[in-house]
């Protein structure tokens, strides 16, 4: 279980990791930052990449320390199971809002809780605290559509999870997928749709996940290339707006 190598497109550089062959069920392990200055931030990310493959894992937990002369923990996030399905897998990345704590000194503790039995290992790295853009938002993860079906409809499924990195709120997102066909006499046709998440009011570091009323039609045979991004006014942060192409042949 858990990863091939770091989070770097090669793989070899290095990274934190628990190891569940060892120890017994809920036992933890903890990773203790230094103690870091946040007393002049107004606005706060800890923002990191993991890997958690395997079948036992339970989950991992994210606290700070906000005590005087002594620990007084204050959760901030956690993230249960296994979120991987092979090693191979590339990492995913994760933000959480500090602003609770900002103003402060502060100490950050990693913790996962080791499940039932041996598969079980949990990986960390590039952990990283910053002050966001007033706007950023972040596209973390697309669910559908998947590759390898025998067929396909005109409205395909497309579910996705996004996390507000900036600094501001925001009531409305607007994301959009948009695909290249090209069908099986090599003519190459592009079809773009746009929808707005307004369900929720994301705070920094808030998410939420979203299903498009209206999905792709991939009934048609030949290739489909599809993008989804969002383009949120003010966000000069593209590296993380995008995911695809997603390559389905039907």
């Amino acid at each position: 279980t858990g990863p091939d190598g770091d989070a770097s497109p090669n793989g070899n550089g290095k990274y934190v990791y628990t190891e569940a062959e060892q120890g017994s069920s809920n036992d933890k392990a903890h990773m203790i930052t230094p103690c870091l200055d946040l007393r002049n931030y107004n606005c706060a990310i800890l923002e990191f990449d993991y890997h958690m493959y395997g079948a036992h894992i339970d989950f991992m937990a994210i606290t700070a320390d906000t005590g005087f002369n002594s620990s007084a923990y204050t959760g901030l996030a956690r993230i249960d199971g296994q979120q991987q399905s092979k090693s191979s897998d590339p990492y995913k990345t994760f933000s959480v809002a500090l602003n609770k704590i900002t103003g402060d000194y502060v100490r950050l503790r990693f913790s996962v809780n080791r499940g039932n039995a041996l598969k079980g290992d949990v990986a960390i790295d590039n952990i990283r605290i910053y002050e966001p853009e007033p706007y950023d938002v972040a596209l973390r993860d697309v669910f559908n559509p998947e590759n390898g079906y025998c067929s396909y409809s005109n409205n395909e499924l497309i579910d996705l999870w996004i996390q507000n990195n900036g600094c501001n709120n925001l009531d409305s997102v607007p994301v959009t997928w948009d695909y290249d066909y090209t069908n099986t006499s090599g003519t190459t046709t592009n079809v773009t749709h746009t929808e707005y998440i307004t369900q929720k009011t994301l705070e920094t570091g808030d998410s939420t996940y979203f299903t498009f009323a209206t999905g792709p039609n991939l009934s048609g045979y030949g290739v489909y290339d599809i993008r989804i991004y969002t383009e949120q006014a003010g966000d000069s942060t593209n590296t993380n707006d995008t995911i695809g192409p997603i390559r389905i042949v039907h």
